[in-house]
């Protein structure tokens, strides 16, 4: 499996990655070649722009949300470019679900976490294997967010562990 920033393995390996590349980056800062996972060399400016891409990363998973439009509070686990995974805090939903935006369509579809299975949606099919894949290889972390989120409890750590490389 070949996750971002050329780390690979397992999901539990993704917050030691992002930890090495963040490490990486602030040796090179203090004028220590950074190493990239794969062992080649990176140049001060590559590394700066990795520190500013993983802060960004944990402030934009970390900070506070407010109410949605529809009063619930909203939560994002994952942003790539023109995607959104949301969860929200629905007080009475009892079937976990995540939420996905795409391009400028909000809910473009509504997945079970624990199934997989599409609830609605307008999102092109052809996207739901690989929906259905992301959901089967953090479902652990995604449903211990959602029940925590449910239960009114911090949910900012399991998020930014989340997102430390998905």
């Amino acid at each position: 499996m070949r996750l971002t920033n050329g780390c690979t393995g397992q999901i539990s390996t993704v917050t030691f990655c992002a930890k090495k590349r963040t490490k990486a980056a602030i040796k090179n800062l203090l004028g220590e070649p950074g190493v990239t996972p794969h062992g080649e060399t990176m140049s001060l400016e590559e590394e700066f722009k990795e520190l500013q891409r993983l802060f960004a990363q944990k402030d934009d998973i970390t900070q506070p949300r407010r109410a949605s439009k529809s009063g619930f509070m909203e939560i994002l686990l994952v942003k790539r470019k023109n995607m959104k995974i949301k969860i929200y805090q629905e007080k009475g939903h009892k079937l976990p679900h995540i939420h996905i935006d795409y391009g400028k369509q909000n809910h473009a579809a509504s997945y079970s976490i624990e199934s997989g299975d599409r609830l609605e949606g307008d999102l092109p099919k052809k996207y739901d294997s690989d929906v259905v894949s992301w959901l089967e290889r953090n479902r652990r972390q995604i449903l211990e967010i959602w029940h925590t989120l449910q239960a009114g409890n911090a949910h900012e750590t399991l998020v930014a562990e989340l997102a430390g490389d998905v």
